[in-house]
């Protein structure tokens, strides 16, 4: 399992129901076909958008080793899609997303953290 690095490219306030958020991009670079790889959103996260730079299916899941050997249950993010998550409530800070692909990929996601005192 290899795990991914995030890169903030911006950061900016928004309001969306009523929520002020603090938004990031991350990424996840699959460098192997068919295998796990693991992301751990941060902790608040309340919305997210993931997708593939190329076009790739995607294979997405919550329960480890399922992805890379196609074993349910898995959630498939197909090519030149976009998959958008709002109104997440991520409780554990130790939640975990696998993804895996049929070749190598790089996964981006928009990333919404809830900011300290916003009203949900």
């Amino acid at each position: 399992m290899q795990e991914g690095k995030p890169l903030v490219f911006d950061e900016w306030e928004s309001t969306h129901h009523s929520l002020v958020c603090r938004q990031s991009i991350v990424t996840l670079e699959i460098r192997a076909a068919n295998t796990e790889y693991a992301f751990q959103p941060p902790f608040g996260t309340k919305r997210m958008q993931v997708q593939c730079r190329t076009a790739v299916d995607l294979r997405m899941s919550t329960e480890k080793g399922t992805v890379a050997l196609v074993n349910e249950p898995y959630y498939t993010i197909r090519a030149s899609t976009t998959l958008k998550l709002n109104d997440l409530d991520l409780k554990d800070p130790n939640s975990l997303l696998y993804f895996a692909a049929a070749s190598a990929v790089v996964v981006e996601f928009i990333i919404g953290v809830g900011a300290e005192g916003a009203q949900t």
